[in-house]
């Protein structure tokens, strides 16, 4: 068996961790196949997490999110927050808050090296490679949320 027919069907959590174990980039981008960005996503998450690396230190474990729009296949708007839509709070990003229940998305997130090192590897008990993160950040390093509306 070839290594490329070894890494098919890893599921979620697995061919996350096997990205980001293979990842040399200074900053990381999570997307899923039928994501779709808006075009200042990047450079607003990016932009926050260099502010909060400016304070913090690079050494710092960091995690940007944000909010995101609900839509049809097709691209139709269903509703303008997630947050809303569920009732979540980005404010509570304390580890006994998300112990409880995630509110980090993955398509929405943005890590540093520091935290996807400490992060890694994701552990097979992990319920999602994304509320791992949040985990990690928040009992480790800095959570910060991009309250733009519309989302990015």
């Amino acid at each position: 068996m070839d290594k490329s027919t070894e890494l098919k069907n890893l599921g979620i959590l697995r061919n996350f961790n096997h990205l980001l174990e293979h990842s040399s980039s200074s900053y990381t981008f999570l997307c899923d196949q039928d994501d779709v960005w808006l075009p200042h996503k990047v450079t607003a998450s990016l932009a926050a997490i260099k502010q909060l690396e400016a304070q913090w230190g690079q050494e710092m474990p960091i995690l940007v999110h944000s909010d995101l729009s609900l839509v049809t296949a097709d691209l139709e708007l269903i509703h303008p927050s997630f947050w809303r839509s569920q009732n979540l709070d980005p404010t509570r990003n304390a580890l006994r808050h998300l112990l409880i229940r995630n509110h980090i998305t993955g398509c929405t997130v943005v890590i540093n090296t520091a935290l996807r090192e400490l992060a890694l590897p994701i552990p097979n008990s992990a319920f999602m490679h994304d509320w791992w993160l949040g985990l990690v950040a928040a009992a480790f390093g800095k959570i910060a949320y991009l309250g733009h509306h519309p989302p990015i």
